[in-house]
């Protein structure tokens, strides 16, 4: 009888071992899916669409001029948020509002190896970046910043994928490669 018991007892206790591994691996890849798409499952709580486009328009003009190294003395090209198209996430202590920008023409930005295989007679449409005027709040400080964010991926990267434009600020294709470069609204280089 107490043999019986033991069983029993061992097998109830391997039995809920069992169970809380599983939930919690149910768990971790439900977070792990969350994390994969690069946004939470809500809308943003704080930084909504609207109020990041009333904030920016406090600290910015709607349309800003960029500068770039090549265009010494020129007038810049000009660059305004497609609040229109801007889409919302969130993670963690950041919420974020990510908008198109609308240029005057077109403009192509893309690395060396890229540019050796770019013709321009025939442009050609795997060949492209993305770029973005980010907002940004953290949560915890209460600070908001805005800024440019260009993926400017490797010739392998853009012959290979059809998901250039699913990349963000809070979310990287596994397989991206590339350069994310980023510049505040007026085209001052901060980082990549």
């Amino acid at each position: 009888m107490k043999l019986k018991r033991k069983k029993i007892l061992v097998a109830s206790i391997l039995g809920a071992v069992s169970l809380c591994l599983c939930v919690l691996s149910c768990q971790d890849q439900w977070e792990n899916s969350q994390t994969a798409t690069g946004r939470s499952t809500g809308k943003n709580m704080e930084l909504t669409l609207t109020v990041a486009q009333q904030w920016y328009e406090a600290n910015y003009a709607p349309v800003v001029s960029m500068r770039s190294a090549l265009d010494i003395g020129g007038t810049g090209t000009l660059v305004k948020h497609d609040w229109s198209n801007g889409k919302e996430s969130r993670r963690g202590r950041y919420e974020v509002v990510e908008t198109p920008i609308k240029t005057r023409g077109n403009h192509l930005v893309m690395d060396p190896e890229t540019a050796q295989h770019f013709d321009p007679a025939n442009p050609d449409k795997a060949i492209r970046n993305t770029v973005r005027m980010i907002t940004m709040k953290d949560i915890v400080t209460q600070e908001v910043r805005s800024f440019i964010m260009i993926f400017v991926g490797s010739y392998d990267y853009l012959k290979n994928t059809k998901n250039m434009g699913r990349n963000s600020y809070l979310y990287r294709e596994s397989d991206y490669d590339g350069a994310v470069l980023f510049y505040e609204p007026n085209g001052e280089f901060i980082n990549g």
